[in-house]
């Protein structure tokens, strides 16, 4: 049992060696995290100071080591109980100061011995500074004026500093900084936490060099001139030049943070000016794309957003760089309120219209589908990918710069995926553009064939139409939608007397015939016919009387309308001569039972008189209709209506008869009413009777008063019997007075 335990024993002794050499040889291997080291830090500076560490002084402020490398090493936050305290947005420029910080590190024999030369690599450090090991100087960075104050900033990111052999020593080594800058400015000291390391030199070099970051910048700049180049070509495509005005600020922005920007420029305050302006446009750029892109302009949002970021820029032209700090602490929350939430709202909304539109396809059935294929095929979808992994990583990195200060940037690689992704959409766009062209260049080879064949049929057209309408009898004319004349044939010559060239921009109301006490009701009546054709655009006939220069006779025309475009208008007039049978006709009954339409007043009194020519001069046939039509709108109006006098006229009055009229026509006991119209027709005279359903009106009193008492009352029935009883030989109405028989002796021609 015992030879068992020893050996256990023994196998334990050496995990422990094992386990217990590990750690040792982690510290002292390379490469060497400076992160995890304590470093002490001393306002001030003293050559003594750099030469060993303070563990026992109690002035200098210990900052201990950490394992994952997040810590900071910013002189405003470590000696804020030292330094005076800054107000946010203060304007106020303090005085540099000096500052030591002095740390660690164990280097082995093993790897002093190396034959490849070490080196320092700091993330950032600034604003000026010296590096010292073990006491000899190894970079200097200082541009003071007479008086030490900071006069250039070297503000560096990605610095590598050469380490010499005669430098080092095996076993512990000291490593002190010299920093110089404003005691409130957050860029004293080092602003990243992570990286601090000593390597050999070659490998810091690869790790300095940022393959990613060089992509992008060329990238950027690659897509900046390519879109810039595409606007020239297509300039009223102007996305083009808000991308690629997009893309130069996202590589200029880019470019600043690298390091070959600090080896080109010297002062750091300059490129930490431009660097900020670079990120400050970008939002109107951004916004300007997406306008143009959703909306086809800019818009207002653009603008109000423009005119901020030019102030923002202004102020960083004369502003301390602390308060140039604040400001960008400032542009981040407006981002954050104002353009990112109204885009990303925009963007949805384009978006949900397009699943929408998605979902009413054939070939997407379900919501689902809809989305995806919204997301995935449309402009809106493409840029609410891009707009939510940009506002993911500008959520990060504002965060970050608030809170963490992790130096991880990662909204540019969200600009780098929102940048291929808007570069695939305008490439999409140009090649549909260019395949659209070769379509319509085909389309168009095929239209100059059809449009040569066309031009023949133009010609034979053209014969066909000198002969349909210079040829014909009827007079074809064309109207306006103010219904005057646009042209009109040479037969308005034949019939009316008058030159047709000389009737173009006349009105066809001043070639309507009626007398001057009727003329106001045939104009409304007509206005009435047209205004229906002109709501329903469909052609439209009817019977009118025109002027004539022929012993200013009036000759009555079949007028048929049509529309041949939005607004001009085909018509036709043809005479409307005496029936071939008329001479023939000996005796006539007919019946009709018409609705209360004033429009069928016109015509009925129009066909209630078409018989009587071979009895009757014109003069007395036009006193029948008129007289007739008075009548049959009487009995609509007040007898089936049941309008009053006062009702009609205040309605004229406010104009707005004809919608009082409608309301009473939609009545669905008034409206449903009829009027009954009975002629009979023999050799010796003709008779109507015409009869409505209203409640009828009390005719013998009316009757009893004199004309000259009816025109002045302005009564209506009154002016309509007076005219009957002048016309007619006999009139007679019912007791109940809703009825009245007219009869008219004829001059027989036999």
């Amino acid at each position: 049992m015992k030879p068992i335990i020893n050996i256990l024993m023994h196998l334990l002794n050496h995990i422990l060696k094992i386990l217990l050499f590990i750690p040792i040889v982690s510290v002292s291997a390379l490469p060497i995290d400076l992160t995890k080291e304590d470093i002490y830090l001393k306002k001030g500076f003293s050559e003594e100071w750099i030469q060993c560490l303070p563990k026992e002084d109690k002035s200098w402020k210990k900052i201990d080591g950490v394992l994952n490398g997040e810590r900071s090493l910013q002189v405003p936050e470590l000696l804020k109980n030292e330094i005076p305290k800054r107000n946010f947005l203060s304007w106020k420029e303090w005085k540099s100061e000096e500052f030591t910080f002095v740390t660690s590190f164990t280097i082995s024999e093993k790897d002093l011995n190396l034959k490849e030369p070490l080196g320092l690599y700091l993330a950032i450090i600034g604003v000026n500074w010296r590096v010292y090991l073990n006491g000899s100087l190894l970079r200097v960075e200082e541009f003071l004026t007479q008086d030490g104050q900071v006069e250039i900033g070297r503000n560096i990111r990605r610095v590598l500093i050469p380490i010499l052999p005669s430098n080092l020593k095996v076993g512990t080594n000291i490593l002190a900084f010299k920093i110089i800058g404003n005691p409130t400015d957050v860029n004293t000291g080092f602003f990243r936490s992570k990286p601090y390391l000593i390597d050999t030199y070659n490998t810091l070099s690869e790790h300095r060099f940022d393959a990613i970051s060089l992509i992008l910048i060329f990238l950027y700049l690659a897509a900046g001139f390519f879109h810039l180049f595409i606007f020239f070509l297509r300039p009223k495509d102007s996305y083009n030049l808000y991308f690629s005005l997009l893309c130069f600020s996202l590589f200029l922005f880019n470019f600043l943070r690298s390091y070959t920007a600090s080896d080109l420029i010297t002062d750091s305050f300059f490129i930490s000016r431009l660097e900020i302006a670079a990120i400050f446009s970008l939002v109107p750029f951004f916004s300007a794309l997406m306008n143009t892109l959703l909306k086809g302009q800019p818009g207002k949002f653009t603008l109000f957003v423009t005119s901020y970021t030019v102030a923002f820029i202004f102020l960083l032209t004369i502003a301390p760089i602390p308060f140039v700090e604040d400001m960008l602490n400032v542009w981040n929350i407006i981002t954050m309120t104002i353009p990112l939430p109204f885009y990303f709202g925009r963007i949805c909304i384009e978006y949900f219209h397009t699943v929408k539109d998605k979902k009413q396809e054939k070939n997407s059935p379900n919501l689902l589908s809809a989305m995806v294929s919204s997301l995935l095929k449309t402009i809106p979808g493409n840029l609410l990918i891009g707009t939510l992994v940009i506002a993911t990583c500008s959520t990060f990195d504002i965060l970050d710069n608030l809170l963490w200060n992790t130096g991880v940037v990662l909204v540019r690689y969200g600009f780098f995926a929102f940048v291929v992704g808007i570069t695939a959409i305008l490439i999409n766009r140009f090649l549909d553009v260019h395949r659209k062209i070769e379509r319509l260049n085909i389309e168009l080879e095929k239209n100059i064939e059809d449009l040569s064949q066309a031009n023949q049929q133009i010609t034979r057209s053209e014969e066909k139409y000198r002969l349909l309408v210079e040829g014909t009898n009827d007079i074809i004319f064309t109207l306006d939608k103010d219904w005057n004349f646009l042209s009109m044939n040479k037969s308005a010559k034949q019939h009316l007397g008058m030159q047709a060239d000389k009737l173009v921009r006349t009105s066809l109301f001043a070639l309507i015939h009626t007398t001057p006490i009727e003329r106001k009701k045939t104009i409304r009546l007509i206005r009435e016919k047209l205004k229906e054709f002109t709501q329903t655009k469909n052609p439209i006939n009817f019977k009118i009387s025109l002027l004539s220069a022929f012993n200013a006779e009036p000759r009555e025309f079949q007028l048929h309308l049509e529309y041949i475009g939005k607004e001009e208008i085909l018509g036709k007039a043809s005479r409307v001569l005496e029936d071939a049978l008329l001479k023939y006709i000996k005796e006539e009954t007919q019946a009709y039972e018409i609705e209360n339409y004033l429009l069928l007043a016109e015509d009925m009194s129009r066909r209630l008189v078409r018989n009587l020519e071979r009895h009757l001069n014109s003069d007395d046939i036009t006193s029948i209709r008129v007289s007739l039509r008075e009548i049959i709108i009487n009995a609509i109006e007040h007898g089936n209506l049941q309008l009053t006098f006062e009702e009609k006229t205040q309605a004229l009055i406010e104009d707005n008869y004809p919608e009082f009229l409608k309301s009473r026509q939609l009545d669905p006991v008034l409206g449903n009413r009829k009027v009954k119209i009975e002629y009979t027709l023999d050799s010796e005279k003709v008779i109507y009777q015409i009869e409505d359903e209203g409640n009828g009106f009390d005719h013998k009193k009316i009757r009893k008063k004199k004309t000259e008492d009816l025109n002045l009352e302005l009564e209506a029935h009154g002016r309509g019997i007076k005219m009957t009883e002048e016309i007619f030989d006999a009139v007679e109405y019912n007791e109940k007075g809703n009825s009245v028989t007219l009869m008219k002796k004829l001059k027989t021609t036999d």
